[in-house]
């Protein structure tokens, strides 16, 4: 996907999201946005896991002061406004698991039922 610069960063994120939503595959700007906020979030060094088969996105920080409960809450609003509702989200601090979010159950579809669909569509 081509990024327009007649379009906002938003409206990108917001395509992208679909894209994820449909094909798994995550773009690199949704990866950088993740990475500032992490920036934002946490002082000092934030290493980023992302498990695109199990939907879930670790952060492993290492903070003396741990984030508060609003903060982490922040970041998994975003990683669910980035990627899509039924991605999980760990943040760990010195290697334990300090916050535990689970996505939604991500909705399976049956192949008859996709197929019926884009007949009606007439693809």
């Amino acid at each position: 996907m081509e990024i327009k610069e007649d379009k906002n960063v938003w409206t990108d994120l917001l395509e992208l999201k679909a894209l994820t939503e449909n094909t798994g595959a995550i773009h690199e700007l949704q990866v950088y946005q993740l990475k500032m906020w992490a920036r934002f979030a946490f002082e000092g060094s934030t290493e980023i896991k992302i498990n695109t088969e199990g939907h879930r996105a670790t952060f492993c920080i290492n903070v003396e002061t741990e984030p508060t409960l609003h903060m982490l809450n922040g970041l998994d609003r975003s990683l669910k406004d980035l990627l899509g509702n039924y991605w999980s989200l760990i943040v760990e601090n010195n290697g334990v698991a300090i916050f535990t979010s689970l996505g939604a159950k991500k909705k399976k579809r049956k192949v008859s039922d996709i197929i019926d669909r884009l007949k009606k569509q007439d693809v």
